[in-house]
Protein backbone atom coordinates (compact mmCIF):
# COMPACT_ATOMS: atom_id res chain seq x y z
CA UNK A 1 0.00 0.00 0.00
CA UNK A 2 2.70 2.56 0.69
CA UNK A 3 4.54 1.60 -2.01
CA UNK A 4 1.45 2.24 -4.65
CA UNK A 5 1.14 5.81 -2.41
CA UNK A 6 4.51 6.73 -3.35
CA UNK A 7 3.68 6.15 -7.01
CA UNK A 8 0.79 7.67 -7.65
CA UNK A 9 2.60 10.72 -5.53
CA UNK A 10 5.61 10.47 -8.22
CA UNK A 11 2.70 10.54 -10.93
CA UNK A 12 1.05 13.52 -9.50
CA UNK A 13 4.60 15.03 -8.79
CA UNK A 14 5.29 14.75 -12.45
CA UNK A 15 2.55 15.98 -14.06
CA UNK A 16 2.12 19.01 -11.77
CA UNK A 17 5.72 19.63 -13.17
CA UNK A 18 5.00 18.94 -16.74
CA UNK A 19 2.27 21.59 -16.69
CA UNK A 20 3.73 24.57 -15.43
CA UNK A 21 6.74 24.08 -17.63
CA UNK A 22 3.80 24.05 -20.55
CA UNK A 23 2.61 27.13 -18.89
CA UNK A 24 5.65 28.87 -18.32
CA UNK A 25 6.96 28.16 -22.12
CA UNK A 26 4.27 29.79 -22.75
CA UNK A 27 5.14 32.78 -21.30
CA UNK A 28 3.23 32.95 -18.10
CA UNK A 29 5.02 34.26 -14.75
CA UNK A 30 6.07 31.26 -12.88
CA UNK A 31 5.16 32.42 -9.57
CA UNK A 32 1.76 32.93 -11.03
CA UNK A 33 2.11 29.36 -12.51
CA UNK A 34 2.53 27.57 -9.20
CA UNK A 35 -0.01 29.05 -7.48
CA UNK A 36 -2.87 28.60 -9.90
CA UNK A 37 -1.59 24.63 -10.47
CA UNK A 38 -1.47 24.33 -6.54
CA UNK A 39 -5.09 25.89 -6.75
CA UNK A 40 -5.94 23.20 -9.34
CA UNK A 41 -4.73 20.29 -7.62
CA UNK A 42 -6.25 21.58 -4.36
CA UNK A 43 -9.53 22.07 -5.72
CA UNK A 44 -9.16 18.75 -7.80
CA UNK A 45 -8.87 17.10 -4.55
CA UNK A 46 -11.26 18.37 -2.84
CA UNK A 47 -13.87 17.26 -6.05
CA UNK A 48 -14.94 20.68 -6.51
CA UNK A 49 -13.30 20.47 -10.37
CA UNK A 50 -14.90 17.43 -12.34
CA UNK A 51 -14.13 16.69 -15.42
CA UNK A 52 -11.35 19.46 -16.63
CA UNK A 53 -8.28 18.63 -18.28
CA UNK A 54 -5.39 20.98 -17.38
CA UNK A 55 -3.30 19.45 -20.42
CA UNK A 56 -5.83 21.02 -23.01
CA UNK A 57 -6.55 24.75 -21.48
CA UNK A 58 -5.44 27.98 -21.75
CA UNK A 59 -4.04 29.58 -18.77
CA UNK A 60 -6.52 32.39 -18.82
CA UNK A 61 -8.91 29.35 -18.76
CA UNK A 62 -7.49 27.32 -16.67
CA UNK A 63 -7.86 30.64 -13.72
CA UNK A 64 -11.47 30.90 -15.32
CA UNK A 65 -12.34 27.41 -14.07
CA UNK A 66 -10.47 27.68 -10.72
CA UNK A 67 -12.74 31.07 -10.00
CA UNK A 68 -15.95 29.49 -10.86
CA UNK A 69 -14.97 26.10 -8.67
CA UNK A 70 -13.55 28.21 -5.62
CA UNK A 71 -17.20 29.48 -5.28
CA UNK A 72 -18.67 25.64 -4.35
CA UNK A 73 -19.23 25.24 -0.73
CA UNK A 74 -18.83 21.97 0.78
CA UNK A 75 -21.48 21.42 3.48
CA UNK A 76 -19.12 22.49 6.40
CA UNK A 77 -18.64 25.67 4.63
CA UNK A 78 -22.05 26.71 3.54
CA UNK A 79 -22.83 25.95 7.27
CA UNK A 80 -20.56 28.97 7.87
CA UNK A 81 -22.55 31.40 6.06
CA UNK A 82 -26.32 30.14 7.05
CA UNK A 83 -27.64 33.40 8.62
CA UNK A 84 -30.25 32.61 9.95
CA UNK A 85 -31.78 29.31 10.55
CA UNK A 86 -34.79 30.47 7.82
CA UNK A 87 -32.28 31.34 4.76
CA UNK A 88 -29.28 29.08 3.91
CA UNK A 89 -26.92 31.77 1.82
CA UNK A 90 -25.41 30.06 -1.00
CA UNK A 91 -23.49 32.23 -2.78
CA UNK A 92 -23.13 35.80 -3.32
CA UNK A 93 -20.91 38.06 -5.38
CA UNK A 94 -20.86 42.17 -6.25
CA UNK A 95 -23.73 41.39 -8.76
CA UNK A 96 -26.03 38.53 -7.34
CA UNK A 97 -27.15 36.56 -4.10
CA UNK A 98 -28.22 33.05 -4.53
CA UNK A 99 -30.37 32.07 -1.55
CA UNK A 100 -32.03 28.83 -0.10
CA UNK A 101 -35.06 29.15 1.68
CA UNK A 102 -35.62 27.08 4.32
CA UNK A 103 -38.89 28.09 5.44
CA UNK A 104 -42.05 30.03 4.13
CA UNK A 105 -41.09 33.54 5.71
CA UNK A 106 -38.01 33.26 3.80
CA UNK A 107 -39.38 32.04 0.88
CA UNK A 108 -42.04 35.06 0.65
CA UNK A 109 -38.84 37.69 1.64
CA UNK A 110 -36.29 36.43 -1.13
CA UNK A 111 -39.18 35.69 -3.25
CA UNK A 112 -41.18 39.01 -3.40
CA UNK A 113 -42.15 40.44 -6.87
CA UNK A 114 -42.30 37.01 -8.61
CA UNK A 115 -45.32 34.65 -9.68
CA UNK A 116 -43.85 31.75 -7.92
CA UNK A 117 -46.63 29.81 -6.27
CA UNK A 118 -44.03 28.99 -3.11
CA UNK A 119 -44.33 33.27 -2.37
CA UNK A 120 -47.84 33.05 -2.28
CA UNK A 121 -49.58 34.09 1.35
CA UNK A 122 -51.24 30.56 1.47
CA UNK A 123 -48.21 27.82 2.47
CA UNK A 124 -49.55 25.08 0.90
CA UNK A 125 -47.56 24.93 -1.88
CA UNK A 126 -44.23 25.76 -0.42
CA UNK A 127 -45.23 22.50 1.99
CA UNK A 128 -45.73 20.74 -0.77
CA UNK A 129 -42.29 21.32 -2.23
CA UNK A 130 -40.79 20.68 1.06
CA UNK A 131 -42.49 17.56 1.93
CA UNK A 132 -41.62 15.76 -1.11
CA UNK A 133 -37.78 16.80 -0.92
CA UNK A 134 -37.35 19.39 -3.23
CA UNK A 135 -34.93 22.00 -2.33
CA UNK A 136 -35.25 25.54 -3.82
CA UNK A 137 -32.85 28.51 -4.85
CA UNK A 138 -33.38 31.68 -5.36
CA UNK A 139 -30.96 33.85 -7.96
CA UNK A 140 -31.34 37.12 -6.75
CA UNK A 141 -29.87 39.68 -8.80
CA UNK A 142 -28.19 43.43 -7.32
CA UNK A 143 -29.51 45.19 -10.02
CA UNK A 144 -33.01 44.91 -9.35
CA UNK A 145 -33.32 42.70 -12.58
CA UNK A 146 -35.69 39.63 -12.61
CA UNK A 147 -34.95 36.57 -10.13
CA UNK A 148 -35.35 33.11 -11.43
CA UNK A 149 -35.89 29.88 -9.08
CA UNK A 150 -34.19 27.11 -9.30
CA UNK A 151 -36.52 23.55 -7.48
CA UNK A 152 -33.76 20.34 -7.55
CA UNK A 153 -35.92 17.04 -6.21
CA UNK A 154 -34.14 14.42 -4.67
CA UNK A 155 -32.75 12.83 -7.64
CA UNK A 156 -30.77 16.02 -9.04
CA UNK A 157 -33.49 16.94 -11.51
CA UNK A 158 -33.47 20.74 -11.66
CA UNK A 159 -36.35 22.66 -13.32
CA UNK A 160 -35.96 26.39 -13.73
CA UNK A 161 -38.42 29.38 -13.71
CA UNK A 162 -38.37 32.54 -14.34
CA UNK A 163 -40.11 35.78 -12.18
CA UNK A 164 -43.44 35.24 -14.69
CA UNK A 165 -43.12 31.55 -13.03
CA UNK A 166 -42.53 30.44 -16.87
CA UNK A 167 -39.62 26.97 -17.62
CA UNK A 168 -36.86 28.69 -19.27
CA UNK A 169 -34.42 25.28 -19.42
CA UNK A 170 -31.27 24.36 -18.21
CA UNK A 171 -29.85 27.02 -21.23
CA UNK A 172 -31.73 30.25 -19.77
CA UNK A 173 -30.08 28.85 -16.55
CA UNK A 174 -26.43 28.83 -18.32
CA UNK A 175 -26.90 32.16 -19.42
CA UNK A 176 -27.85 33.74 -16.07
CA UNK A 177 -24.75 31.82 -14.20
CA UNK A 178 -22.62 33.32 -16.82
CA UNK A 179 -23.99 36.58 -16.56
CA UNK A 180 -23.00 36.78 -13.12
CA UNK A 181 -20.21 34.66 -13.26
CA UNK A 182 -21.61 31.91 -10.99
CA UNK A 183 -20.58 28.34 -11.15
CA UNK A 184 -23.47 26.41 -12.12
CA UNK A 185 -22.53 23.32 -9.63
CA UNK A 186 -24.24 24.89 -6.23
CA UNK A 187 -27.56 24.05 -6.49
CA UNK A 188 -27.23 20.60 -4.52
CA UNK A 189 -30.40 18.08 -3.89
CA UNK A 190 -31.97 18.20 -0.31
CA UNK A 191 -29.52 16.36 2.24
CA UNK A 192 -31.17 13.52 4.00
CA UNK A 193 -31.00 15.28 7.24
CA UNK A 194 -32.88 17.75 5.90
CA UNK A 195 -35.52 15.60 4.16
CA UNK A 196 -36.32 13.40 7.05
CA UNK A 197 -37.26 16.28 9.12
CA UNK A 198 -39.75 18.16 6.66
CA UNK A 199 -40.87 15.17 5.09
CA UNK A 200 -43.15 14.28 7.85
CA UNK A 201 -46.82 14.67 7.30
CA UNK A 202 -50.62 14.74 8.68
CA UNK A 203 -53.19 13.36 7.41
CA UNK A 204 -54.83 16.61 6.35
CA UNK A 205 -51.76 17.70 4.75
CA UNK A 206 -51.96 14.72 1.94
CA UNK A 207 -54.87 15.86 0.26
CA UNK A 208 -52.08 19.52 -0.42
CA UNK A 209 -49.71 16.77 -1.73
CA UNK A 210 -51.90 15.95 -4.58
CA UNK A 211 -51.65 19.70 -6.04
CA UNK A 212 -49.56 20.95 -8.48
CA UNK A 213 -47.63 24.22 -9.37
Amino acid sequence: MRFLEHYINEISQAATKKVIDKFIKQGEDENEVVSVVNQFNDLTAKNKLKGVNIFGLKFDDLKKEINKASQIKSKSEKAKIIRDEETEFVFENDSVLVISPKSHKSSCKYGANTQWCTTDSNDAYWNQYRRRGDKLYYIIPKDGSNKTAVKVDRDGHEEIYNAEDNEIGTEGLKNILKQYDVNENIFDPMDDDEYYEVSIITEDEKTILQKNC
